[in-house]
């Protein structure tokens, strides 16, 4: 579920592009949903609506939405991603330290814009990263942020169908970083 504070929201920015709505109608849209709790098909909905009727409608705005809704997905599958501050006292460091970090490959931390980064909770074992995971990034560098996710979430056939973060787990290092290596890479079948 997308939390949104309708109290607050005065429009909605999807990639760049500010939506204005009106708060009042928005409000008696949603007000059918819990506690101001609403799923990304709902508010695409309400959105795409009201957007219609002021004739602004964004044709990819739908596309938009989705991409948000299967980010939100992906970011969650396994467990609730930590914040910065929550990875800095797991480590035993500071934010800054944990910004260096990922701004040197050696975290996955994902932007949320002005909500600050998020990071995987999967990438850290007993309090310290998980073994092999920073020669993983080193082999995704020039993927982005959101492709490495995906990476580590999806089963790969060079791992036998599991996942980089189940081998990762397993110990079997060499083979995760060996498939990195290839993914994105253009091979002939």
């Amino acid at each position: 579920m997308l939390k949104l504070d309708i109290g607050r929201l005065k429009n909605v920015v999807v990639s760049g592009k500010m939506i204005i709505i009106d708060k009042q109608e928005l409000i008696k849209k949603v007000s059918a949903s819990v506690e101001s709790e609403i799923s990304l098909d709902k508010l695409l909905d309400i959105v795409e609506t009201l957007t219609l009727a002021k004739n602004e409608a964004d044709p990819l705005l739908k596309a938009k939405l989705k991409g948000l809704e299967v980010k939100q997905q992906l970011l969650f599958q396994y467990d609730e991603p930590l914040n910065s501050q929550e990875v800095a006292d797991m480590l035993g460091m500071t934010r800054q330290a944990v910004d260096k970090r990922r701004n040197h490959n050696k975290l996955l931390g994902l932007s949320l814009g002005k909500r600050g980064y998020r990071y995987p909770a999967w990438q850290f074992d007993n309090g310290d990263i998980l073994s092999g995971w920073e020669s993983v990034l080193a082999a995704l560098t020039e993927i982005s942020p959101w492709g490495k996710l995906q990476f580590m979430l999806s089963g790969d056939i060079r791992l036998e169908g599991k996942t980089p973060i189940e081998c990762l787990q397993a110990g079997e290092i060499e083979k995760v970083v060996a498939a990195a290596k290839a993914y994105g890479q253009q091979v002939a079948a």
